[in-house]
């Protein structure tokens, strides 16, 4: 064990208390002022399911959606990029519900103009309800800035109905005329899409109820209750109750620290935050159980170093480790924050910031608060001390007065009642003491009143 302390952490503690305090100061002042930015998990909205023609990325997918201002949860790319998955909100206002749907549309048409090739001599409307109306085509080119014979019907294929008692539909296929520039492309596609319909709708759309949100914002607090208090009860067990409340203390403050960082900033909650809540709680105790188990096998090496001594000695000889931890840890979710793509951001910054409020409770919380609780126990305990030796006593002299009373009845008691005794003479004296010699070597000493 290293005698010698390099740097007092026990005396400059109350530095990193302070730095701490205002830190959760911060966080508890923003969720007051800014409250949380619940994503859909917990407010309830649409999942929607799109397949592409193309490979896509996440970037691809929000770059589309960033001008319809739709608040979602990050893109989900699966299938090797042809088929991605996008949780939005929803209204239970029927008016707002309306408007987000047109909203919804024009998303829809975005993604098959954007994630669908677009062949200008085979450009197809599919399941079409009605034939198209040559004005009403005139109409819509019209209004996108085109001419008349910009778009000529190819041909039309009737498609039978698929369920009982659904309407036939049509598929049309276009050639586009003289349009040979991309922009103009995807311009030319948008207006029929828009003007007449027939675009690729989403593969599934499911719809998530508030009431699971609330149900699931319940669930992860009912589980950070119970990771607290498995862990209070195991440190308890492994090292003594006082080591179990800093460490839990600890524990509260990355938490608060996380939590705040989100509402400062308005990072969304998801599902997500809580999985990055308990990762958090499960590399913090880890690295302060590591502390503590240091500082029980140096106070067993060395009983007659001071409490303090003992802290400072400990977290020296575990700094290197939970430092060379933290770096590594953070390297990796550095990685993912800088090429991970915009829909795990939120995710890496959560668990950046985290796990650095993880290791500096470790090291200049936990440990210190365990010297203030347990230099607070001695000091009481040392207190309380001479109370009770001091009632002890009083106890124990409480019956002199009433035996010294019976001692003196006793002793008076043989005076009033005995006769007169004649003097003795020496050789009398002498055989008696013989007698009672012999008498005390039989019998054994006799009390005397």
């Amino acid at each position: 064990m290293q005698t010698r302390i390099r740097f007092d952490f026990i005396k400059t503690r109350y530095v990193w208390f302070a730095i701490a305090l205002i830190l959760v100061a911060t966080g508890l002042a923003s969720l007051g002022i800014r409250k949380l930015n619940y994503g859909i998990d917990f407010t309830g909205g649409r999942i929607l399911w799109f397949q592409t023609g193309v490979p896509v990325k996440t970037a691809d997918v929000e770059k589309v959606m960033a001008p319809f201002d739709i608040k979602h949860n990050p893109v989900q790319i699966m299938a090797g990029g042809y088929e991605f998955t996008v949780k939005t909100e929803e209204f239970a206002d029927p008016q707002k519900a309306i408007a987000f749907g047109e909203k919804i549309r024009s998303l829809l048409i975005a993604f098959n103009v954007e994630f669908h090739e677009i062949d200008p001599a085979s450009f197809k409307l599919l399941r079409m309800q009605d034939q198209i109306k040559a004005s009403k085509l005139k109409d819509i080119l019209k209004k996108a800035g085109f001419p008349e014979d910009a778009v000529t019907l190819v041909d039309m294929e009737e498609v039978p109905p698929v369920e009982e008692g659904d309407v036939l539909r049509y598929n049309m296929t276009f050639r586009f005329n003289g349009i040979d520039k991309k922009e103009d492309q995807k311009k030319l596609a948008t207006a029929l899409y828009d003007g007449l319909g027939g675009f690729r709708q989403f593969t599934r759309e499911d719809k998530v109820d508030p009431v699971f949100g609330i149900e699931l914002r319940n669930n992860a607090a009912t589980a950070l209750i119970i990771a607290i208090v498995c862990m209070l009860i195991y440190i308890s067990i492994r090292f003594e109750f006082w080591y179990a409340i800093a460490g839990i203390i600890a524990l509260l403050h990355d938490c608060i620290i996380t939590v705040g960082f989100y509402s400062v900033f308005q990072l969304e909650v998801n599902s997500a935050f809580v999985a990055i809540i308990l990762t958090v709680f499960g590399y913090s105790i880890n690295d302060t159980i590591i502390i503590f188990d240091r500082m029980r096998e140096n106070i067993r090496k060395n009983k007659k170093m001071s409490l303090d001594a003992v802290v400072n000695t400990s977290l020296w000889e575990t700094m290197a480790r939970s430092i060379n931890t933290m770096l590594t840890t953070q390297m990796a979710i550095i990685a993912i924050l800088l090429l991970g793509g915009q829909s795990i951001k939120d995710f890496a910054l959560g668990m950046c910031v985290g796990v650095f409020a993880g290791g500096y409770s470790s090291i200049f919380l936990a440990a210190p608060l365990v010297y203030m609780f347990k230099t607070f126990e001695s000091k009481k305990g040392a207190a309380s001390a001479p109370q009770t030796a001091g009632s002890k006593s009083k106890k124990a002299s409480a019956p002199a007065p009433v035996q010294e009373r019976e001692t003196r009845r006793e002793k008076a008691a043989p005076a009033a009642t005995s006769a007169p005794r004649a003097p003795q003479t020496a050789s009398q004296d002498s055989a008696e003491d013989d007698k009672k010699k012999k008498d005390n070597k039989k019998h054994g000493k006799q009390r005397r009143r």
